[in-house]
C-alpha cells in the first residue's frame, strides 16, 4: 500500500492507494480538454436560431465550468503534481479562489511541490508549462507570453464577485434569466419627466447576457453573529456570446497544455505529449475584441436597519413552533 501527502491551500491530506502513480496517471489521462471546444462549436451554431438565448446561456455556463476546470487543474499541478486526483477531490471553491488571488497578486506564499528558480507568477508558470512546446525558441517565448497574459485575464474574470454569482445562479436551480440589457442616459428638460427616446445616449447594450438575484447582508450596527436576516438584489450582466465561444476555445487549449505538463511531471518525455495554441497570436484577444459598453448593473430596494427588526435564529424557530401550536389548536 502506498500513500501520498499533499496540501489543499494550507490543509494537509494523506491519500492511500495500491499504486499511487498509476491512479494519478489514470486521472490525468481521463481529462478531456476538447470537451470545452465541443461546447463552443455545439452552441455557437444556434446563436442565430430561435433558441439563441438558450444557446448563449449554455455557452456562458460552459465558460464558467471551463474556467473552474482550468484553474483547479493548475492549482492541483502546483500543490500536488504526484496526487492530482486527490487534490481535485478535496478542494473547495473558496480554496481555489484564495490560491488564485495570491497567484494573481504576484505575492505567492502558499505551499507547492516545485523547485522554482523564480517567484511564482503567471509568466513563470507559463514558462514551466510551455518549456518544450516547440523546437523554435522564439515561438516558445511568444507562446509563454500569450498564455501568461490569457490566464491572468481569465483569472480576473473568474475572481469577479458577480461572475461567481452568475455561475451559481445558472448551475444551481437555473436561477439566471438569459438576455442582455441596454443602458442609456439623457437630460430631463423638466423635473420628473423622462427625456425623450431620441435624446437618450446609449452607453451600453448587448443582445446577450443574464440577470439573477443575489442574497445581500443588511448593513447596520446591530449585526448578529450568523445573521439570518438578509435582502435580495437583482444584478444584470452583459456579454458577447461569440466572444464567450472564443474564450472557451482558448480554455480548451490551456487545459490541454496544463494536462501535458502534468504528464511530463509524472514521467512522460517531452516528445510524447502534445502542446497546442492558435496559429494566429491575435486570436488570444478575440474574447475581448467586442465591447458591450456597460457590462453590469444592479437594482434593488434599499433596506435600512431602522426599517426592520433583526430576528435571531432562536426567535425564528419560536415563531415556527408558535404557528404549529396554533394550527394544532384550530384543527
Amino acid at each position: 500500500m502506498q500513500y501520498g501527502l499533499f496540501k489543499v491551500g494550507s490543509r494537509p491530506y494523506c491519500v492511500w492507494e495500491v499504486n499511487l502513480h498509476e491512479r494519478n496517471l489514470e486521472f490525468i489521462n481521463a481529462i478531456d480538454p476538447e470537451y470545452f471546444e465541443y461546447q463552443a462549436l455545439a452552441h455557437i451554431e444556434n446563436l442565430n436560431s430561435e433558441h439563441k438565448q438558450r444557446a448563449a446561456l449554455a455557452l456562458r455556463n460552459s465558460f464558467h465550468h471551463g474556467l473552474e476546470t482550468l484553474f483547479a487543474l493548475i492549482c492541483a499541478v502546483l500543490q500536488a503534481p504526484d496526487c492530482i486526483h486527490g487534490w481535485m477531490l478535496k478542494y473547495t471553491l473558496s480554496d481555489l479562489r484564495a490560491l488564485l488571488t495570491e497567484l494573481n497578486s504576484g505575492r505567492v506564499n502558499f505551499f507547492h511541490k516545485h523547485n522554482l528558480e523564480k517567484p511564482l507568477s503567471w509568466l513563470y508558470l507559463s514558462e514551466r508549462v510551455h518549456e518544450f512546446s516547440n523546437k523554435d525558441p522564439e515561438r516558445v517565448k511568444e507562446t509563454v507570453l500569450l498564455f501568461a497574459q490569457l490566464w491572468q485575464r481569465l483569472c480576473r474574470v473568474y475572481l469577479d464577485e458577480q461572475t461567481v454569482n452568475e455561475y451559481n445562479s445558472i448551475k444551481h436551480g437555473h436561477r439566471a434569466l438569459s438576455g442582455g440589457f441596454t443602458f442609456a442616459i439623457g437630460v430631463e428638460k423638466e423635473y420628473g419627466v423622462p427625456a425623450p427616446q431620441e435624446n437618450m445616449t446609449v452607453i451600453g447594450a448587448s443582445e446577450f447576457g443574464s440577470s439573477f438575484f443575489v442574497a445581500e447582508a443588511i448593513q447596520g450596527k446591530n449585526k448578529i453573529k450568523g445573521d439570518p436576516n438578509f435582502k435580495t438584489g437583482r444584478y444584470a450582466l452583459n456579454w458577447d456570446a461569440e466572444a464567450t465561444a472564443h474564450a472557451l476555445n482558448l480554455i480548451s487549449t490551456s487545459i490541454n497544455n496544463v494536462k501535458s505538463y502534468a504528464l511530463r511531471l509524472n514521467g512522460a518525455k517531452p516528445g510524447t505529449v502534445i502542446f497546442t495554441r492558435p496559429r494566429d497570436p491575435e486570436y488570444f484577444d478575440k474574447p475581448w475584441e467586442t465591447s458591450v459598453g456597460v457590462i453590469g448593473s444592479s437594482l434593488g430596494v434599499v433596506v435600512d436597519e431602522p426599517q426592520i427588526k433583526r430576528f435571531t435564529r432562536e426567535e425564528i424557530e419560536e415563531k415556527f413552533k408558535k404557528a404549529a401550536r396554533e394550527k394544532r389548536r384550530s384543527a
